[in-house]
């Protein structure tokens, strides 16, 4: 998420009662996420396990709950909650609005259903149709000659909360949802907004029913994905690629370009492309059917070895 205009970091630890370390002349640009950063960025970072990540990426403010040495030309914002000041930082500059009529952009020659409930800042391209109680929230941006099924629901908060003292605090979803031309989805589907920064549906890709998509997904050009896959936050499929029924990907992952994976899959790490993917975790085609056969000869193999 870009900042209005540059804040000075000097600002930020004022207002949001941080302790200063390191070149307190910056100026910050935008605030983001470890795995979407960019020079100018401010993150936050709050486990050991991600403290060598953050401090090395291309962050220029990093807003941590432990004394460490200050990487070169960046500076550290000490706090005890990093979270909750990255958290409050979020609502301050992109606050949640409810509802409001005639505070979005929508072509005239796009058809617009019975009882579809329109946020804050909301663009809708030509030729664009939404059918009955479709929910689009704040600052979704709909391309042209676009179809949104009934029930779907669009730019909803992303699932993503920080546990701290058996307490689950929910993340401030302040990023985009952009679905571009001549996109399609199904009834019944819920695509989250990023985090600080967009979900995107490329143009030409084509949503089943029930589908759930995470926050700060990125489904490329031509993509189809069937009726109740599950994608959760950060993940990327490239071009041309194909979800068929009941799929699931864990964050964080990448699906190469013209990759098929089929029915039921587990995708539970990066798949390269051109290939056909199937089973749980997703492996080759072929060498899922190799895995199957194999385990239908355990029983003869298994009692072959109690008559030794």
């Amino acid at each position: 998420m870009k900042f209005p205009t540059a804040l000075s970091v000097r600002s930020i630890a004022k207002e949001f009662d941080c302790a200063l370390k390191g070149d307190d002349t910056l100026s910050l640009t935008g605030i983001s996420e470890i795995h979407n950063v960019n020079e100018g960025d401010l993150i936050f970072v709050d486990h050991p396990k991600y403290y060598d990540k953050a401090l090395r990426s291309k962050a220029s403010a990093i807003i941590i709950n432990k004394e460490v040495e200050v990487p070169e030309g960046k500076v550290l914002l000490l706090t005890e909650h990093p979270f909750h000041v990255f958290n409050a930082i979020l609502k301050r500059y992109n606050p949640h609005t409810h509802f409001q009529e005639d505070q979005y952009n929508i072509d005239a020659s796009a058809v617009i259903m019975s009882n579809v409930s329109i946020g804050k800042g909301v663009s809708i391209g030509p030729g664009s149709i939404i059918h009955p109680n479709v929910v689009i929230y704040d600052g979704v941006q709909i391309g042209k000659n676009v179809v949104i099924q009934a029930g779907t629901v669009l730019g909803s908060n992303a699932f993503y909360y920080n546990k701290k003292n058996n307490n689950y605090h929910l993340m401030h979803s302040a990023g985009g949802l952009v679905i571009e031309d001549n996109v399609e989805i199904g009834a019944l589907c819920s695509i989250d907004k990023g985090v600080t920064a967009d979900t995107i549906i490329k143009s030409g890709s084509k949503l089943d029913n029930q589908i759930q998509i995470g926050h700060d997904c990125v489904i490329e050009e031509n993509c189809l994905i069937a009726a109740q896959c599950g994608i959760a936050g950060c993940v990327t499929i490239q071009k041309n690629s194909v979800l068929w029924g009941q799929v699931g990907v864990t964050s964080g992952v990448t699906i190469g370009h013209n990759v098929v994976v089929l029915g039921q899959t587990a995708v539970t790490k990066s798949l390269a492309p051109e290939k056909t993917y199937s089973g749980d975790p997703a492996v080759p085609y072929r060498m899922n059917l190799k895995q199957k056969a194999a385990i239908k000869q355990l029983p003869d193999f298994l009692e072959g070895l109690k008559k030794k």
